[in-house]
C-alpha cells in the first residue's frame, strides 16, 4: 500500500502534496502549516480537503482489494 500512497501523491499539485506531508507524515498543527506556506486557514482546509479527495479517489481501486 505505501507504492500506492507515494504514487498518489506524485500526482498531486505541489501545493496539496506540500500540505498533505506537512499535516499527516510531518503531524505539523494547522497554524504551523499555515505560516509554513503562506496560507490563511481557510484555504489551508480547502486545499486538504480537496488533495485528500483526490487521494481517495486515486487509492479507491487499491483500497478496494484489500476487503
Amino acid at each position: 500500500m505505501g507504492d500506492e500512497v507515494r504514487n498518489a501523491l506524485a500526482t498531486l499539485p505541489e501545493l496539496h502534496r506540500a500540505a498533505l506531508t506537512l499535516r499527516y507524515f510531518e503531524a505539523m498543527d494547522y497554524a504551523a502549516i499555515e505560516r509554513t506556506l503562506g496560507l490563511t486557514n481557510g484555504a489551508l482546509r480547502g486545499i486538504l480537503g480537496r488533495a485528500m479527495e483526490t487521494m481517495r479517489k486515486r487509492l479507491r481501486p487499491a483500497l478496494a482489494t484489500l476487503e
